[in-house]
């Protein structure tokens, strides 16, 4: 396996336990609500809706009181739903905000190195061009060099060239 394919498991590994804790903090939340409307329906001979709506203000910890628990046996559920469901239920939301969080990073890294790879590509690509440039600037350098050796010996066959003449025209005189 390599080392982007292993990244890759991990990420969707990562995605998907996030997405499994998620459920299970939506999955807690629900069997509490559930458990606690029919607890409170049973207890307090209310109706669903009523019992829910009562359970759901409870959990949440909004406590509007409108609804209140009328029987002994109603208000020891209420102090135990209480103390059990509303931590159950801020253990839930922070399980489901801890999932969000968390695909939204991965899913933000996974962004930010796509943009790192395509950056090295270009990186390397540029490496190679200048590698090239290099090399042919070394040409054209080579080029030069022999350039400046011809015209150092043109020079010098021009100066014979000049000193000859000169000698014809000084012999014919």
């Amino acid at each position: 396996m390599t080392p982007r394919s292993r990244k890759n498991s991990n990420e969707a590994f990562t995605l998907k336990v996030s997405n499994e804790t998620a459920l299970i903090g939506i999955a807690i939340v629900v069997i509490s609500i559930i458990v606690g409307t029919v607890t409170f329906k049973h207890i307090e001979g209310r109706d669903r809706f009523h019992s829910l709506y009562y359970v759901a203000v409870t959990i949440s910890t909004i406590g509007y009181g409108d609804i209140i628990p009328v029987t002994y046996a109603g208000k020891m559920l209420t102090i135990v739903y209480a103390l059990i469901g509303v931590p159950m239920f801020i253990f839930a939301a922070g399980l489901i905000i801890e999932a969000r969080i968390r695909g939204f990073v991965v899913a933000h890294l996974h962004h930010h190195q796509q943009q790192i790879d395509k950056l090295r590509a270009e990186n390397r690509k540029e490496n190679q061009a200048i590698e090239e440039i290099s090399d042919n600037m070394e040409e054209v350098s080579d080029s030069i060099g022999e350039v400046t050796d011809n015209m150092e010996d043109v020079v010098a066959a021009l100066e014979k060239a000049q000193a000859l003449l000169k000698q014809r025209r000084s012999a014919s005189k």
